[in-house]
């Protein structure tokens, strides 16, 4: 039953070889596994046809020559931009079969009770709706372990996804409230945080229909787009670990307002709770369940980030940039993404830098705030927002990011305009000499953030506020500074010093 049900979701949404989900379940398992992908054009080159290779057989002798030919023509383009064979005429014929034995609510008509038992079956085995935390750490410890089967969510939304596929397909610039109502149920589908949905927008690849509406002239369609392109880019945000504090009490403000749109934690803290520790436990635990579970999202999310590999998106985003008649909020989710993507995989960073496309030169010259004594309004505004993503990304200290910023000509006048430098690239000298830098500073002041402490806790408990925090404050500053640089170093540059350590050795030998 379930080859069946996967069968019948890859003939309806025109996917020949395998749902790009599934594509993220195995890369997340092994990094380096080469996916083979055949297209029409092998197949009708060696006679084959189309329709018997669709769903063979991996025992199948039919299908040796056949991936033989393909692996002579192996792109190493993304998965998401994979050939797909969905149009509008093939929904129309598998759509109503689709609706007559699955149904729309993805329980199954009357006429298919196997259909709509298996379905029920798995979604029941899949969820664990009581509040007990024990049983969804339980369950959430084998949704990210173990290849996690769909749910009836998953076959929910494969209909609306097909008819906003033919809206997208088909519309043009007249149609603007259909596509502007398409990219909103998409955004919704990504911000849901449910697994399910977010599986179903990849193996869709819609994604790749609704990118040519960034180049529409209506800025409100663009905004919606610019809006789920920015929800996909949080795929590669930054570890809350290596946030200030004042971002990471924005991070968390964002888990509560999510949270609090489902109704869990207003039910808990207006509930008449006694013993308030547990009721703050619960709290605790129902932020840790919404992370996790993003957590786990984010596999799907950074394959659909992969988008952004195209040349066409990057044009398109960096025409948003330098677009002066462009909208002011279109702009800073511009930035906003491109302070994402630039945490991104090694292929989307080369993306930014396309010799053809001046992405980051033309993102720099916000910082230009005033040019001959007139001031640049839209500049003055964005300005600021851009110098926080720089802070971040030099603190990151990508050795390819400083390349670019070394020798794309202007970038390293334009951050000195804004106070900001290049920073060298890491090396142990320097991880030392930060680590010199934070022990001579707690010994210098190791009476006065004693008395910093003790004042915090009196004044807790009094009831009032502490504002003689400076020495603590900075001390901090300096820790979350170390902890950045560490990470960076472990993530950027320690796994590349081992790798060629391996190869030298090799050679040698």
């Amino acid at each position: 039953m379930q080859n069946f049900l996967e069968n019948f979701v890859k003939f309806l949404l025109g996917e020949e070889f395998k749902l790009t989900s599934d594509i993220a379940d195995l890369l997340s398992g092994n990094q380096e596994l080469n996916i083979i992908r055949n297209t029409y054009d092998e197949y009708s080159s060696l006679k084959v046809d189309l329709g018997d290779s669709l769903f063979r057989s991996p025992e199948d002798p039919n299908r040796d020559d056949a991936d033989r030919e393909w692996k002579k023509r192996f792109a190493s383009r993304p998965y998401i931009f994979s050939e797909s064979h969905w149009t509008p005429d093939l929904y129309l014929i598998v759509g109503p079969i689709y609706k007559e034995s699955v149904s729309e609510a993805g329980s199954g008509s009357v006429e298919y009770p196997v259909i709509q038992d298996y379905i029920r079956f798995e979604t029941e085995n899949n969820r664990n709706f009581d509040f007990d935390m024990e049983n969804r750490m339980a369950f959430m410890n084998h949704k990210t372990t173990t290849y996690f089967r769909r749910t009836v969510d998953y076959y929910n939304d494969i209909m609306h996804i097909t008819e906003n596929l033919q809206i997208l397909y088909q519309a043009d610039a007249r149609a603007k409230s259909n596509i502007r109502v398409s990219l909103q149920y998409l955004k919704a589908l990504l911000q849901s945080n449910n697994t399910d949905k977010v599986k179903l927008l990849l193996d869709s690849k819609i994604m790749v229909s609704a990118m040519k509406y960034l180049a529409i002239e209506d800025v409100h369609i663009k905004t919606e787009l610019l809006e789920i392109l920015y929800e996909i880019s949080k795929g590669f945000e930054r570890e809350p670990l290596s946030l200030i504090t004042q971002e990471k009490n924005e991070a968390l403000r964002t888990v509560e307002e999510n949270l609090k749109t489902v109704g869990v934690i207003s039910q808990l803290k207006e509930s008449r709770v006694k013993d308030k520790t547990t009721k703050d436990k619960l709290i605790t635990y129902s932020y840790d369940y919404y992370s996790f579970n993003k957590k786990i999202n984010s596999k799907y999310i950074q394959q659909l980030g992969l988008i952004y590999e195209s040349p066409v998106v990057m044009t398109y985003l960096t025409a948003v940039v330098k677009t002066q008649a462009e909208l002011l909020h279109n702009k800073k989710l511009v930035i906003k993404i491109f302070e994402n993507i630039s945490n991104g995989p090694i292929s989307v960073i080369k993306a930014l830098n396309y010799s053809s496309i001046d992405t980051i030169s033309s993102i720099c010259k916000i910082f230009i705030t005033s040019r001959k004594g007139i001031e640049i309004k839209q500049n003055a505004v964005l300005a600021p927002l851009l110098v926080d993503a720089f802070k971040k990304i030099l603190s990151d200290c990508r050795p390819e990011f400083i390349n670019y910023l070394n020798h794309i000509p202007g970038t390293r006048v334009f951050l000195k305009e804004q106070g900001l430098d290049v920073p060298p690239k890491l090396n142990l000298t320097l991880l030392y000499e930060k680590y010199t830098n934070l022990a001579d500073f707690f010994v210098r002041n190791r009476e006065k953030l004693v008395q910093e402490v003790q004042g915090g806790i009196v004044a807790s408990q009094l009831g009032t506020m502490n504002h003689n925090t400076a020495i603590l404050l900075k001390f901090n500053s300096l820790i979350s500074e170390n902890n950045t640089t560490i990470l960076s170093w472990l993530t950027h540059y320690y796994k590349s010093k081992i790798y060629s350590f391996e190869n030298n050795t090799l050679s040698s030998f």
